[in-house]
């Protein structure tokens, strides 16, 4: 059953922690910005472990340096390291935030995910090959600017 917009805002008034684990689909890019995370609270938690830009980066960032939200814990972001491995994960200083826990996209590195990927993987490649459409497609292109609206 989907839900509208109303539905969620309605949702984050109640709720104490958001956690984000949608998939990127142009449905979802941008979906939470600066009115969800006022809605949210000051005393509501953010988790995304989802995509960084299901949550608007800007709205994020200002939510938590001027405590719109009382925190948050990402394990995904807007840029990933260059080659090398270097690089930095925003174009804004989410580090110097003390409301923040920051991981290294890494929280499901499990032995039963890499089987479980690989499986997935395994399963598109036969599906692709009968014609059929892939399963879990995730959205490729670049995620909507915070001045346009959520669907």
């Amino acid at each position: 059953m989907a839900g509208s917009n109303e539905d969620l805002l309605r949702a984050l008034i109640e709720s104490d922690v958001l956690v984000i684990s949608t998939p990127l689909t142009p449905e979802t890019a941008g979906i939470i910005g600066a009115v969800q995370l006022d809605a949210l609270g000051p005393e509501g938690l953010l988790v995304n472990v989802a995509r960084g830009p299901v949550v608007q980066e800007e709205a994020l960032y200002s939510a938590l340096k001027h405590h719109g939200i009382a925190g948050a814990a990402i394990d995904v972001w807007y840029r990933y390291p260059g080659p090398g491995g270097t690089g930095k994960s925003s174009t804004l200083p989410f580090e110097s935030l003390d409301n923040v826990i920051m991981t290294p996209h890494s929280s499901a590195v499990t032995e039963e995910t890499f089987r479980g990927r690989s499986k997935e993987i395994i399963e598109n490649i036969n599906r692709l090959a009968a014609g059929q459409p892939a399963r879990n497609v995730v959205m490729t292109g670049p995620p909507r600017s915070a001045a346009e609206p959520a669907s």
